[in-house]
């Protein structure tokens, strides 16, 4: 989590959605950060609303607006399971090398009890326990380009977004039943991915 304050924004970093390319490119310009340990560092926005949103108010920092990027579902879970397939030192528990996305997804969907599927899921970042949504404004993680825009906006500074933190290449197919129960499932998300996200560099949402 990063917090620009002259910029009026918390920047949310979600899993899978870039996070470690716009830290290391908006870290040299904000004030606060929470950085370093995943434990904080990806702050779900019902994690600030609670915690953090009432300091900021008593410090006079009232109309803070959180921000964060949100992955189509589907290619969000698929990156998840190509970033498995080649553990960090010290999470070979967690090797899905040997398993197929297909296989990977259908234990995600049914909550199977395996050490690779041990990650929270998108809609629990940006919404609270209720399904209700707790970040302010959500730009899609495949529109970086106008999510960058956006944050030039606000620090009044050029960045680049360089791609740190890949993935792993690995060839997939998914059975169009499999991407049916899928899209079933990351319904919640689909919606706001589809609907409820902002395609504006310049928008303002709390305080407007």
């Amino acid at each position: 989590m990063l917090l620009h304050l002259n910029g009026n924004f918390a920047y949310l970093a979600l899993t899978k959605s870039g996070s470690t390319s716009v830290e290391n490119a908006l870290r040299p310009h904000c004030q606060i950060m929470f950085t370093g340990d995943h434990r904080v560092s990806h702050m779900p926005a019902h994690h600030f609303e609670r915690f953090l949103r009432p300091y900021l108010a008593e410090a006079g920092f009232a109309n803070i607006e959180t921000v964060a990027q949100l992955r189509h579902p589907i290619s969000w879970l698929e990156s998840w399971w190509r970033y498995r397939s080649k553990p960090q030192k010290g999470e070979e528990w967690a090797d899905t090398s040997d398993v197929k996305f297909e296989q990977f997804a259908g234990e995600y969907i049914d909550g199977a009890d395996r050490p690779y599927l041990g990650m929270h899921r998108q809609l629990g970042f940006i919404c609270d326990a209720q399904g209700k949504r707790q970040a302010d404004i959500i730009f899609r993680y495949e529109d970086m380009d106008i999510f960058r825009k956006f944050l030039e906006a606000r620090i009044s500074a050029s960045l680049t977004l360089s791609r740190d933190n890949k993935s792993p290449r690995r060839w997939t197919r998914l059975s169009r039943p499999m991407r049916n129960r899928l899209e079933s499932f990351f319904a919640p998300e689909l919606e706001i991915w589809e609907t409820g996200i902002a395609r504006d560099p310049d928008i303002r949402v709390r305080g407007a």
